[in-house]
């Protein structure tokens, strides 16, 4: 029942983006002044978030204006008002119109963020940070974005900090795929064959019609240079830092969306071998084996990497909600525990297959006139006989099928990146900015 909900979850790769963590102040200053710099700015940001949970975003963007512009040269509280603006503005961005107050905050929010990163240039999310506002906002081209990176990047690699060089590659290479999935695998008309909207949503298979016969892919296909690109900083990431799962997701997300599924089956395979412990390595050999044809290979490598995910987030990515509509989610949760079980089981039970075809016949059998009805026998045999076999399939123990995983896993969570929150499939919540990043 599971299973075939872990497949269609992770066909595609989970994408982390990244957030706001605080750096070291820049300025140099006798102890005692940043000590008491350092309580004051504590302060200040406790009383913001204090504001924030209590629904008066604006109160705490004055609270937080008004102490960074008392200390121009405190890198952290610039980051934290920028941070707040950016997530203030987010459901607004990559819209053409705004309300009132929205382009200035936006701009705000660059504007404090690029000095936190002057004041800081040696902090890696402040780089990351600035360049998915810059990006996201949509007021500033990618080449900017992907400067501020790579300028902090190249800071990196020259002080020989391995790990901030990964994290960097590895956001680069976010900022190059979002830009390449809007043009990916674009058309071009070539004809018109004069349907209509309305006539689309009628008759759906027309919709299908125009595009294998009144539209054309682009040859070479848009977008291939950004996800060479993109791919290229993924494995660059996950090579000077192979301990974070990050960039391998990346990397499969990346080979996922070519179709290399061999690839990726041998690089997950390899992953597994000299990190066993890590899940989305499991996760990701498994969708590679299933896109393969090797179901017995793909179920054991599923098996393991939910084994070795973390209760919460086994629970999320097998939770029935992950296949609902927006409008029904929140329904859903309301539910008790016992009645959210049933109703998922009862979903897969309708999803099986054997069933559905089973009671396709039973219902032909049912409805048969004229000639037709000679072949009613046949038509409840065969139902019959699917219908049993569907509710065998369904009343095998759960156990038996958790007992194909390849190895018994290591009881260790993947760890979180300092100050981090793992976040949301597709995007994380920033938990030091207050509020949510780029996905």
């Amino acid at each position: 029942m599971l299973r075939a909900l872990r497949i269609t979850v992770l066909c595609g790769v989970i994408v982390v983006a990244p957030g706001s963590v605080a750096a070291q102040a820049p300025a140099m200053a006798p102890p005692d002044t940043v000590s008491a710099a350092a309580r004051a700015r504590t302060l200040v940001i406790d009383r913001a978030r204090a504001l924030l949970a209590t629904g008066d975003t604006a109160a705490a963007a004055t609270t937080l204006r008004d102490a960074a512009a008392a200390a121009p040269n405190d890198g952290t509280l610039w980051h934290e008002y920028g941070m707040l603006l950016s997530a203030w503005t987010r459901p607004y961005w990559r819209k053409g119109s705004m309300p009132n107050g929205v382009p200035q905050r936006i701009i705000a929010a660059e504007s404090s963020l690029a000095r936190a990163t002057r004041l800081a240039p040696d902090s890696v999310w402040y780089a990351i940070d600035y360049a998915n506002q810059l990006w996201g906002s949509n007021f500033t081209s990618l080449t900017m974005a992907k400067g501020v990176q790579e300028r902090a990047l190249r800071v990196a690699s020259a002080n020989g900090d391995t790990a901030s060089e990964a994290r960097l590659s590895d956001a680069v290479g976010m900022l190059l795929w979002r830009r390449y999935e809007p043009v990916a695998n674009r058309r071009y008309e070539i004809m018109n064959l004069g349907y209509t909207p309305r006539e689309f949503f009628d008759q759906p298979d027309r919709f299908r019609d125009y595009i294998d016969g009144a539209t054309k892919k682009w040859d070479p296909p848009l977008g291939v240079a950004l996800h060479v690109e993109a791919l290229r900083y993924f494995r660059r990431a996950r090579d000077l830092h192979p301990d974070d799962e990050s960039p391998l997701r990346h990397e499969a997300m990346a080979l996922a969306e070519g179709g290399r599924w061999a690839e990726l089956s041998q690089v997950a395979a390899e992953h597994t071998r000299q990190r066993p412990g890590h899940a989305w390595g499991w996760l990701a050999l498994g969708l590679a084996e299933h896109r393969r044809g090797l179901m017995a290979a793909a179920t054991a490598a599923f098996d393991s990497g939910f084994a070795r995910l973390p209760p919460d987030e086994r629970a999320r990515l097998e939770s029935l909600r992950r296949l609902m509509p927006t409008s029904r989610e929140g329904h859903f949760d309301s539910l008790p525990p016992a009645q959210r079980e049933r109703e998922t089981a009862l979903y897969w039970d309708l999803a099986n297959p054997t069933l559905l075809l089973g009671g396709a016949f039973l219902a032909a059998g049912t409805w048969m006139e004229g000639a037709a009805a000679a072949n009613r026998p046949l038509a409840f045999t065969l139902g019959g006989v699917l219908v049993a076999a569907g509710l065998f399939t369904q009343l095998l123990p759960e156990s038996q099928k958790e007992s194909s995983s390849l190895d018994e896993p290591e009881r260790t969570t993947p760890p979180a990146r300092p100050g981090r929150s793992l976040g949301k499939l597709g995007g994380s919540t920033n938990k030091d900015g207050g509020g949510a990043q780029p996905s």
